[in-house]
């Protein structure tokens, strides 16, 4: 190999560590950003395509095939905000922790039951419609469902020395926290929690997601398969959003500039639902 070659490469090696470096990855404000983006076109889809549609039997397949799509991309948008919301869990410690898990909690249930009418008109044309809840109520009840299991684990490190009792003790741990991720599931599955399509069950999927993410995160490869396979609750298709976490940017910010950002975002959620709303009543 010539000088000249060697020189090339050399410099073309340089050229990849460069663009590698400038690329960070995809920090929380992006992440938001596209679960907003990916949210809003399944509400684009059952706000204003499918209801032009009328009879789906008899519906233009092109018409149909771009609702079908645009309903598909809204379900990547689970794992990412999945793992927003552990994310941002991450970040309730300090003096600070108790106010912030309350204050998350308190958005979360606010944002909930304000964008529940929006979303139902959205989706169905009526105020009430219990064939599915609002996404916002998975948040939440993950996030309830997470916290409760956060409050069982200290539990282990306050055994006594005796074996017995650190035996039977973790074992009532284990099983309450058993208890506990199964009346979470239940809960999604039963008041039909971010229901799609009336087959895919979001709120359930959502749940696995946070699981995975809050106690997996340690090993990404594990992470990753393990979420994959969750996916299979969505048909796959929502493991297509998992290439957006992988791609993430692990921050560290203050817990006042996250709740800033994340609340903005929850506002902007609730605008996308309000005008959908609209559009849908106005057809």
């Amino acid at each position: 190999m010539s000088v000249m070659d060697r020189y090339s490469d050399a410099a073309d090696q340089e050229s990849r560590r460069v663009k590698r470096r400038h690329f960070k990855g995809l920090d929380s404000l992006r992440l938001g950003i596209l679960s907003l983006t990916l949210i809003a076109c399944g509400m684009l889809s059952s706000s204003m395509i499918v209801p032009s549609l009328g009879n789906l039997m008899h519906a233009p397949v092109r018409s149909l095939t771009v609702a079908l799509v645009l309903e598909a991309l809204s379900w990547c948008a689970t794992p990412i905000v999945a793992w927003m919301l552990v994310a941002w869990m991450s970040s309730f410690e300090g003096p600070d922790a108790n106010r912030g898990r309350w204050h998350g909690l308190l958005t979360i249930a606010v944002a909930a039951v304000v964008s529940e009418v929006p979303y139902d008109v959205a989706n169905s044309g009526k105020a009430w419609d219990f064939s599915s809840q609002n996404p916002a109520f998975a948040v939440l009840i993950t996030m309830i469902v997470l916290l409760i299991l956060d409050a069982l684990s200290p539990a282990r490190r306050r055994l006594s020395d005796a074996e017995d009792c650190k035996r039977s003790t973790g074992m009532r741990m284990a099983l309450l926290r058993g208890i506990v991720v199964i009346a979470g599931f239940a809960w999604m599955w039963l008041v039909n929690v971010g229901v799609r399509l009336g087959i895919m069950q979001g709120g359930v999927l959502f749940l696995l997601y946070g699981l995975v993410f809050r106690y997996v995160s340690r090993h990404e490869n594990t992470m990753m398969l393990s979420a994959t396979l969750a996916g299979l609750v969505g048909f796959m298709i929502p493991s297509f959003g998992l290439l957006a976490v992988h791609f993430r940017r692990d921050e560290q910010g203050t817990l006042s500039s996250q709740n800033r950002q994340y609340m903005a975002l929850v506002v902007v959620y609730i605008l996308i639902l309000a005008i959908c709303s609209i559009v849908r009543m106005g057809r």
